[in-house]
């Protein structure tokens, strides 16, 4: 079965791929012959928007074909691997873009690469679907949304050290989840984390989850950064003997926390996760991050919004 990938190894079959507009893109066909010595035909829907490039040069063995296609209007076409018969074997569309959109997409495409391969999943079905639309250049519900490339950044760079539940991305109106701009666009800066490197933000162990956090600290790209650390109960309820981070001693603070009034500072943190967060945070400013804000969150995850430093 012949399949599209994206040199080394990145299947796209009946996938969409950005190409920005006047570059080149190197492509490749696993399962290029559709028998012994008869290669599939590849085919471009729109030559006007796509073109092969250079294809003299093109690698081709037995198991792959490789071929370039160069970006020439914008647009969208269909590329398919087409047998004698006229039966398409496999297909992918792909979307020449302008290059500054191409630049965000770049980041958009490490994450999409990282949700394919298993690396980042969602406790909420909504968050993938919604990221996929964005992706794909849709409007959710009617509104154009993005993904600031300071949340992008953040996410790629805590990938490269592990896998990453997320527990809550955009959500429409709610806070860094989805600020509303003055155009109508909606822009999420934040992200909920649930789990990192396969083991959930639960405060049931102490030094496990102090340190699982100060991993996701160790990670941090230069920016600016408002973290929400885990706490018992959440909500309105608190239960001082379970805090780990910061402490909430009574329900007035507790609802503090949940309507996201109360800020804190380092020196705030309990004796245990001060000894660990804390130098923590200071390597993260020492690579170019800064804190704008700290404070205890909700139950089971640890709050990161990113911002434009």
């Amino acid at each position: 079965m012949a399949q599209f990938f994206k040199p080394p190894d990145v299947r796209i079959s009946r996938q969409n791929v950005f190409l920005p507009l006047g570059e080149t893109m190197t492509l490749g066909l696993w399962g290029a012959q559709e028998e012994p010595g008869r290669y599939l035909d590849i085919r471009v829907s729109n030559p006007a928007i796509a073109s092969f490039a250079d294809p003299l040069n093109s690698f081709r063995d037995w198991t792959i074909q490789q071929f370039k296609l160069r970006g020439n209007s914008l647009g969208r076409l269909r590329v398919e691997a087409v047998s004698r018969a006229g039966i398409v074997w496999d297909w992918i569309e792909v979307t020449v873009i302008e290059m500054d959109t191409a630049i965000k997409l770049t980041s958009m495409t490490q994450i999409y690469q990282a949700i394919q391969q298993g690396k980042l999943s969602f406790i909420n079905v909504s968050d993938k679907r919604n990221f996929l639309a964005v992706y794909e250049g849709e409007q959710i519900n009617g509104k154009a949304v993005q993904y600031s490339e300071e949340l992008l950044k953040f996410l790629i760079a805590v990938l490269d050290g592990g896998r990453l539940t997320v527990l809550s991305l955009y959500r429409y109106n709610q806070s860094m989840h989805g600020e509303i701009q003055k155009s109508g666009e909606v822009v999420c800066r934040a992200v909920d984390i649930a789990a990192y490197g396969g083991v959930p933000i639960t405060l049931d162990l102490p030094p496990r989850v102090i340190s699982t956090i100060v991993s996701i600290i160790d990670k941090m790209p230069p920016a600016l950064y408002q973290c929400g650390f885990p706490r018992p109960g959440g909500h309105e309820k608190f239960d001082p003997s379970k805090d780990v981070f910061f402490p909430v001693k009574d329900q007035e603070t507790a609802m503090k926390c949940w309507n996201g009034t109360i800020a804190m500072d380092r020196s705030q943190l309990l004796p245990q996760a001060k000894a660990a967060v804390v130098p923590a945070l200071q390597r993260a400013e020492s690579r170019g991050a800064a804190f704008k804000a700290m404070y205890p969150d909700g139950l089971n995850h640890f709050c990161v919004f990113a911002l434009l430093k």
